[in-house]
């Protein structure tokens, strides 16, 4: 049977904050960028949702359709969004 008198002795908890940045808060084009290991703009460590609005009807794409921590903030208007 587990001990868990000592649990905390093992544990360490980490308490992170992802960074987040959005570009675009007015207008038809919104794009929102979020890392959870660095707020540096040109690694490729950013998960980029673009939204945009076209007439009445409103959209959301990520770059290729993938959702992955793989791309870079600053090349976020260069990506083709699905």
């Amino acid at each position: 049977m587990a001990d868990f008198n000592n649990f905390n002795d093992n544990v360490k908890i980490y308490n992170l904050e992802p960074y987040v940045l959005i570009d675009g808060l007015t207008g038809t084009t919104r794009y929102t960028g979020v890392s959870i290991s660095s707020g540096d703009v040109s690694k490729p460590i950013w998960r980029i949702k673009k939204e945009w609005v076209i007439g009445n009807a409103q959209f959301m794409g990520f770059p290729d359709g993938d959702q992955s921590y793989v791309f870079t903030w600053s090349d976020r208007t260069g990506y083709t969004y699905k």
